[in-house]
């Protein structure tokens, strides 16, 4: 994947919390873009701005109903510093979040939120069924 500059895509937030996040990596000089409703049908390559062909995904028409984060071009370092920077209590907390990669990019913004929350899901079915079982 192309090198760029450290970029957080937010979807389905409100302005003044991606505000908030904005200003808390500020001084870790990655940039905040917040993705617009007309803009979720777009790949998630495409609006991190990879200049490759990527094409639109199938899933293009649904919306997203939960807010969501996608972290990319980040090494491992920028990355531990940014989820450090995003647990400062003042700021919104957004429980699905990814790193854009080789597979997700093909992906629209709707379909990686399903990802995820199956995911988390699926997180929650273990950690009940490991509570139970003590």
């Amino acid at each position: 994947m192309k090198s760029n500059m450290g970029k957080v895509l937010i979807f389905h937030m409100e302005p003044q919390n991606a505000e908030k996040i904005s200003a808390a990596l500020l001084p870790l000089k990655v940039r905040v873009q917040t993705i617009t409703p007309e803009q979720e049908s777009l790949p998630l390559g495409t609006l991190a701005g990879l200049a490759e062909e990527i094409p639109i995904p199938q899933t293009a028409d649904a919306l997203l109903t939960e807010s969501m984060m996608v972290l990319c071009f980040l090494s491992s370092k920028e990355l531990d510093r940014v989820l450090l920077a995003l647990k400062e209590p003042s700021l919104p907390k957004i429980s699905l979040k990814a790193v854009l990669t080789e597979y997700n990019k093909f992906l629209s913004p709707a379909a990686l939120l399903l990802e995820l929350s199956k995911e988390r899901e699926a997180f929650r079915k273990q950690e009940e069924e490991r509570r139970n079982s003590r």
